[in-house]
């Protein structure tokens, strides 16, 4: 099954480098124009975004779901 995991967690929590931001982490499979909808839904709300990573990861999976 799909899982999709979203966590927001204050920059303070994270180190002095993030301390100003909010966090916002989603990981999920990689899909056509996802990144791209959830940047734009952050910034309909007016939310400023700085800076943005987006890494893609390719990964080998048994037929239970455990990593290789």
């Amino acid at each position: 099954p799909e899982e999709i995991r979203v966590e927001v967690r204050a920059g303070r929590d994270l180190g002095p480098k993030v301390a100003p931001y909010t966090v916002v982490r989603v990981t999920l499979r990689d899909q056509p124009f996802l990144f791209d909808t959830v940047r734009e839904t952050i910034r309909a709300r007016g939310w400023q975004i700085a800076p943005l990573y987006h890494p893609v990861l390719a990964v080998q999976r048994d037929d239970s779901g455990r990593l290789l």
